[in-house]
């Protein structure tokens, strides 16, 4: 039964708040003691409001995708009426339509169309040739302008791309930005459960409230007691992080295609690592960039049970020795406002499959049938998974092996201008006829609001991200 079919029956029987607030419709269900069934089956209002979102972002995806297609053949189509009006008025230095070998334009455009292998990972930086080929030129202007050929400069004239590389680098155009972004989300998770705001400085200062209105019983004609909300702020501070790699000249003289996909998937995923890195497992140092990440942030006492945020699971240090009730009493630690922010699990794809599904089996009422088939979003407890594979993978002792909750209610991150910057150097690969490639990023991260700390159990007070951290 699809969250449609759900939403209307919820509506016939009187409900009349947002189609996409899943806790509102599960609390009207509850309050009016509705049941919703298909073929029998009581239907999980979460799963299918899940299923109606993973329907939703293919849609989205597949629409940017012919939006793409459709600007790169509206490029080619201007570069060759340019062409044609050129050659009619016999102008013989005028840009000609640009073209490639048909072969592998067609090899690139066929694993482009086919998705993603096995492992879900993508086969292309880029959804056709075209947009690779355009990428690829591109990126040699603001790195080698000389070693350019005339048709990549012809290609860059015709689809209007420029840019200012005096300072010896160049931010990715918007154009490209989408393909980016997904091959970073593929590759990491920060992006993907943290909205990450593009700033001018590298120190930024968030406002942030930390207590509300006190009311008072004043009695008639009693004195009224003033009080304000207090706020304090989020201090986030961007630090540059860069890759150096040498390209062979015989690879950077080949194809734009072959050469902007290279690139491309490189340095998003490089950057994409350290930013995981970060983010999870940061812990101050220069390892770091000198962030402090939700891991470390969670354990700030060395008492693990001292630490708000933490549940600490039973048992010894091994991840068999974790319950199911481990994982409910972590749900149930994240504060209520948390169900109201989309929150996630986040951990390694490992964990999830040998410890969470494993315990998710065992607990019985699942057919072969819902095994073999199950969901393509990776679910437990009613909430999405994201895969990071900087997570935790072996076990180790007051180890925090998974985290969960609303992660853009506890941490803010920034990256400076654009984001990746460019630049190239032919002569520091003179005698091995290679080229060197530096790439730099800055990116911040600030985990503020991940609980507190105390030795009484009354007085420890939740954030919005906790973490489930194994025994001693």
């Amino acid at each position: 039964m699809n969250w449609k079919s759900v939403i209307t029956a919820m509506q016939a029987e009187g409900y009349t708040g947002s189609e996409d607030d899943v806790a509102a419709v599960q609390a009207f269900a509850k309050t009016n003691n509705i049941i919703v069934k298909h073929q029998g089956q009581t239907v999980d209002l979460q799963a299918a409001a899940l299923q109606a979102k993973a329907q939703r972002d293919t849609m989205n995806q597949d629409a940017k995708i012919s939006e793409l297609e459709n600007e790169v053949q509206r490029l080619k189509a201007r570069a060759s009426s340019a062409g044609a009006v050129a050659g009619a008025v016999g102008d013989e230095a005028a840009p000609q339509p640009f073209a490639i070998g048909n072969t592998q334009r067609k090899a690139y455009d066929k694993r482009a169309k086919s998705g993603r292998d096995f492992a879900g990972k993508k086969l292309t930086s880029f959804s056709s040739a075209d947009e690779a080929e355009l990428f690829g030129a591109w990126y040699k202007s603001c790195t080698m302008p000389a070693l350019m050929k005339a048709d990549e400069r012809s290609l860059l004239a015709k689809a209007n791309i420029t840019s200012n590389i005096s300072s010896g680098g160049a931010t990715v155009p918007d154009i490209f930005i989408p393909s980016l972004i997904e091959l970073k989300e593929l590759r990491g998770a920060a992006r993907q459960v943290l909205d990450v705001q593009t700033v001018g400085s590298d120190v930024v200062q968030f406002p942030r409230r930390t207590g509300g209105v006190s009311v008072y019983w004043a009695g008639e004609a009693g004195s009224i007691t003033a009080s304000d909300v207090s706020t304090n702020v989020v201090q986030v501070v961007a630090n540059k992080m860069t890759a150096l790699t040498y390209v062979s000249n015989e690879l950077l003289n080949d194809s734009a295609i072959n050469f902007g996909d290279f690139v491309a998937r490189e340095h998003a995923y490089a950057f994409a690592d350290k930013e995981d890195e970060a983010v999870f497992n940061g812990d101050g140092t220069s390892t770091y960039g000198t962030h402090t990440g939700f891991r470390t942030k969670l354990l700030t006492d060395a008492t693990p049970a001292n630490n708000a945020g933490v549940v600490v699971g039973t048992g010894s240090a091994s991840y068999s020795a974790l319950t199911l009730p481990d994982f409910e009493a972590v749900v149930g630690r994240a504060p209520a406002y948390v169900d109201q922010a989309n929150p996630v699990w986040v951990c390694h794809k490992d964990f999830y499959y040998n410890t969470m599904v494993k315990l998710a089996l065992s607990a019985g009422g699942v057919t072969s049938v819902e095994v073999a088939n199950g969901y393509r979003q990776p679910i437990f407890l009613s909430y999405p998974v994201i895969f990071s594979q900087v997570m935790p993978r072996i076990a180790a002792a007051s180890q925090v092996c998974c985290l969960f909750g609303a992660f853009n209610l506890a941490a803010k991150a920034t990256q400076v201008g654009g984001g990746m910057q460019i630049a190239s150097d032919a002569s520091v690969g003179f005698a091995s006829d290679t080229t060197a490639f530096r790439g730099t990023n800055r990116f911040g991260i600030s985990v503020h609001d991940v609980g507190n700390t105390s030795a009484t159990a009354s007085s420890r007070i939740p954030g919005a991200v906790v973490g489930l951290v194994t025994g001693p």
